[in-house]
């Protein structure tokens, strides 16, 4: 019995230097918690404020009440005196946290988690209130630390209560603005056809306008996070296509969690939302595609699209230059056996199937990776877009004459037979597909858009049908020995033909210089130009080098000179990014291209003028889109246009995607889009948009706008 007192004993006094310990805040390397109260004295039968506040530090998060894929719910254990009270956690909206495959849910910077604390009507007057609390979380960033901490607080009891300081009070305050409201608005959940569930919000403002919309279900397996969920805001209803989870809802479950809507000009808000599973419909609810996109499209026609569009692909501007070099190959190779001639054919075609097989699957890998990307993305960094500018440059010096590829000059024909073995039809498919991407031809726009939205198989599919439209008529006139036999022979006048289709190649390095102009100011002409006149000045060292017979120092100088001149380039980039404060296209928004007079793009804008019963005209455009300034040029800027503009009162609006823009990107993604060029025209008083081909001219533009009559 006393070795039993005597421990017990023992244990109190080991146990008190930690109560002694226990304050109102600790911290870690990674997050400080506190623990805070709107009043510092209370009364008896008083219900408070409480909250364990929490102030992470950048780049970490800890998690909500559901954290998603992975993690784990804070938690919060209090020892409190016999009678106090207190309510469960109110979570605040949560954040996303995407990592490669894995999405979570929680909080980054700082975040309370409140409660109601009860006292006792007949607590004693003058008796403290000892609060104690154990918080246990999960902080992560790429590596995840399970972290605990003791917070402790002594409240003097009073008649009459005295609040908390104005800066606890600040915080709990902004807190509670954080709480997710009850939604306002009726909620309908039923099963969508394509898999997984449609959940519709309706009685929203008519005049709204939504940047984003995300559903976080409060319990795991539900919904599988890591996939999107699609959204549209059409008169007044939200409809959202949730994917389902591991533990799919049922007829009559229960769906609850919080709805986060972001309005333009405003933050993201949160509400309570909880709707009962319904039984499949008729199609009460809306589809969650825009009007404009064919989400009925079969896979079959999505492939012949896909074909016929990468065979237009052929006719537009973008592919011009690279098609000029293809043609010299094919008059090199006229005269070479038929079996020769369709290896090179089919060399040709590997290298652009191959390369849209690749950019698709560069597509998958982002968008596993949680992030979004387009037709033509790539254009959108000036890094690519300066290499790009240096190889079509040296290109268009090659085609001149001032250097080679391989081999001497022993005769015109010759020479050009040589450079133009397998490799040298791959790698022509090669620049072709990647000087392709920034246009989109007819038919190929809609093929695109449904492959976004569907499998990885079937996108790769339809990339491969693009492909083989692009390459399809080099392949077939290859085998077509009738027209071979008609094309000229070689000789030396394919020495002038060759040096002439060196324009072309000078023309797009002069485009993407333009385009890398759009992108780091007028600046980058300056040191882009130094860039290319030491490349021109390496590639014709080089070329000296190759009409004499055993040196050695000459390309390796040749070689320095290049890699110094692009690691300069590289540099100015760098410093030009970090010398920006803005987007470098917003003080030139309105002068970059010719055409009417334009407003920048926004859905606010888009709602306000369609409210007010303005009809409307989208342009979703980028310097970098060849098909989009030749539509600027030929049909836009005529002065037919712009009259009929005017005349019938149509608001310009355009959409610039020439740098990354995220939300242009998710409005094109709603109308089954991936790229530009997109127009859309929104007639005076007509709910839905009509949506004009890639090909504009001036008289369909005036077609078009006159349904405002």
């Amino acid at each position: 019995m006393w070795l039993r007192l005597f421990l017990g004993l023992l244990l109190n006094l080991c146990a008190l230097p930690a109560i002694a310990e226990a304050q109102a805040s600790a911290a870690t390397d990674q997050v400080q918690a506190r623990l805070l109260v709107d009043h510092q004295v209370v009364s008896p039968g008083q219900r408070l404020r409480i909250a364990v506040q929490q102030k992470i530090i950048p780049h970490w998060h800890t998690y909500w009440q559901n954290p998603g894929d992975s993690g784990e719910a804070t938690q919060i254990r209090w020892q409190l005196p016999s009678g106090v009270e207190i309510s469960a956690i109110e979570w605040p909206a949560p954040q996303r946290f995407v990592l490669g495959p894995v999405t979570n849910y929680g909080y980054s910077d700082e975040v309370s988690l409140l409660q109601w604390l009860s006292v006792p009507a007949d607590w004693p007057l003058g008796q403290p209130l000892q609060l104690q609390a154990t918080v246990d979380w999960l902080v992560c960033e790429e590596e995840c630390i399970p972290q605990s901490v003791q917070l402790a607080l002594r409240l003097p009891v009073a008649a009459s209560p005295v609040s908390a300081s104005a800066a606890d009070l600040q915080v709990l305050s902004t807190s509670e603005a954080r709480l997710p409201q009850p939604l306002p608005f009726n909620g309908q959940l039923q099963p969508d056809p394509t898999g997984g569930y449609q959940l519709a919000v309706s009685g929203l403002p008519a005049d709204v306008s939504l940047t984003d919309s995300y559903f976080f279900p409060s319990r795991w397996g539900l919904l599988a996070q890591s996939q999107p969920q699609r959204w549209q805001l059409q008169h007044g209803v939200l409809s959202l296509q949730l994917p389902a989870g591991e533990t799919p809802l049922q007829t009559g479950a229960v769906l609850d969690g919080v709805l986060l809507l972001s309005e333009a000009g405003a933050g993201p808000r949160g509400y309570q939302l909880s709707v009962t599973m319904a039984a499949a419909s008729s199609g009460e609810l809306l589809p969650v595609a825009a009007p404009s996109a064919d989400t009925n499209m079969s896979t079959t026609l999505a492939l012949l699209l896909a074909f016929a569009g990468g065979f237009l692909l052929n006719l537009m501007p973008c592919v011009f230059p690279v098609l000029s070099m293809k043609a010299l190959a094919l008059l090199a190779h006229s005269q070479q056996p038929l079996g020769e001639q369709r290896r090179h054919g089919w060399a040709y075609t590997a290298g652009i199937v191959l390369s849209l097989l690749g950019f698709a699957l560069l597509l998958l890998g982002f968008k596993a990776a949680g992030t979004e990307l387009g037709w033509g993305f790539q254009f959108q960094s000036p890094l690519f877009v300066l290499l790009m500018t240096c190889l079509l440059f040296a290109v268009a010096l090659n085609l001149s004459g001032v250097y080679e590829i391989t081999g001497r000059l022993n005769g015109a024909g010759q020479a050009l037979a040589a450079q133009q073995g397998y490799r040298g039809s791959f790698f022509t498919g090669v620049l072709a597909t990647v000087v392709a991407t920034p246009c989109t031809a007819p038919l190929m726009a809609a093929a695109l858009g449904f492959a976004m939205t569907q499998p990885p198989l079937t996108l790769l599919l339809v990339f491969v049908c693009l492909g083989l439209g692009l390459a399809s008529p080099v392949l077939v006139l290859s085998y077509w020995p009738a027209l071979q036999r008609r094309l000229p022979k070689p000789g030396p006048w394919m020495l002038v033909f060759r040096q002439m289709l060196a324009f072309p190649m000078y023309g797009a390095a002069i485009w993407l210089g333009w385009v890398l102009a759009q992108l780091q100011g007028a600046d980058s002409w300056s040191w882009l130009l130094m860039v290319l006149l030491l490349q021109s000045f390496a590639l014709w060292w080089l070329g000296q080098s190759q009409q004499r017979a055993g040196t050695f120092w000459q390309p390796l100088t040749a070689l320095v000179l290049l890699v110094l001149g692009l690691i300069w380039g590289v540099l100015q980039l760098k410093s030009v990014a970090s010398e920006q404060t803005t987007d470098p296209l917003v003080s030139k928004k309105g002068a970059q291209h010719a055409g009417p007079a334009f407003e920048p793009y926004s859905d606010a804008r888009l709602a306000e003028l369609r409210a007010a019963g303005t009809p409307v005209f989208v342009n979703f455009t980028a310097a970098w889109c060849l098909s989009c300034l030749v539509n600027e040029k030929v049909a836009l800027s005529t002065t037919q246009v712009q009259k009929a503009f005017s005349e019938r009162g149509v608001v310009y609006l355009k959409a610039d995607w020439t740098a990354r823009d995220e939300h242009i990107r998710q409005t094109l993604a709603r109308y089954g889009r991936s790229g530009v060029p997109l127009y859309l025209f929104f007639p005076a008083g007509q709910r839905d948009a009509v949506e004009l081909p890639q090909i504009l001219t001036p008289d369909l533009l005036v077609r078009t706008v006159s349904v405002v009559d």
